[in-house]
This record gives C-alpha cells, structure tokens and sequence, in this order.
C-alpha cells in the first residue's frame, strides 16, 4: 500500500487552499472579533516560517484537534483560517510544501525576515502580515469544548 506522504504532491497547486490555526488573544482583533490581526500570520522569534496545513489533504477535524493540542495558559484554540496559496503570493509572501512524518499535508509560510525575540518587525513585512489577515477567512469555532469541527465548512472560501 502506498503510503499517504507519497500521494500528495510536493508543489502547491495554483488553486490550494491553506489552513490556519487561530488563537486567542493573539490572533483575534478585539475592536471586531470576526477579524484577524496581522499577528495571526506573524512567525515565532527566531525562525522564518509559520506553520499551515494543505485543504486538499486534511479535514477541518485534524486541523481542530492539532490546535487544540497546542492550548496552553497563554493560548487558546478559537478556530480555523483559509487562506488561497494565490494569495500567500500577492501578499509577497511565500509558502512550499514541508511534509512531517506525522502530517503529510504540513506546509509553511515563508517571509524572508528571522525576527529576534521583542524586535519590531520591518514595515514592508508589517504590511505582508497585514495583506495576509485580511485576505484570511476566518473560521471561529462555535463549539470548543468538542474534538470535532462544528462551524462553517472551511471548504467553503
């Protein structure tokens, strides 16, 4: 039996769909809770990615529980976000497939820009970040106690 790592392609398609864990009260704007902050997109200290999964190959379901696996005291799961692939490109941005043993559907989002821990981000990358969040579709999650996806279909952006 082939081995689901092999059949899904290395190189993004023009038409994929990207997910996005969301969190709070990091990635949610508080003046309009149905928007994402900039934030949202902005990678850790320290390295030059942030991590997404591919649509095509995953569900809303294993996107959940990934994130609810990652709550913590200073995160919590709130939902999903898509964003096109097309779009991670006119925000002059950049992403590739990057498949992990345990999530063959992982890929990231590239910026060209390491920050270092409490260092300001440079404008032209605050306005990739920016550029990003807006065209993000944001997913909140109506029901976050339950391990499966209850909200919109993420398919559907």
């Amino acid at each position: 039996m082939t081995p689901l790592s092999d059949l899904i392609p290395d190189i993004l398609g023009e038409d994929e769909k990207l997910v996005r864990t969301i969190f709070s009260p990091f990635h949610i704007d508080k003046k309009n809770p149905t928007k994402l902050t900039p934030s949202a997109f902005r990678p850790p200290s320290g390295i030059d990615e942030v991590s997404v999964n591919r649509l095509s190959y995953i569900t809303a379901n294993a996107c959940k529980r990934h994130g609810k696996s990652m709550n913590s005291d200073f995160k919590t799961f709130f939902g999903l976000s898509t964003i096109r692939y097309t779009d991670v490109l006119a925000s002059r941005a950049f992403a590739r497939a990057s498949k992990l043993e345990e999530n063959p559907a992982h890929a990231d989002i590239y910026f060209g820009v390491i920050l270092q821990k409490g260092e300001p981000a440079p404008a032209e990358m605050n306005s990739v970040l920016k550029e990003l969040a807006t065209k993000a579709r944001y997913f909140p999650d109506p029901n976050k106690e339950s391990l499966e996806w209850l909200g919109d279909d993420i398919n559907d952006c």
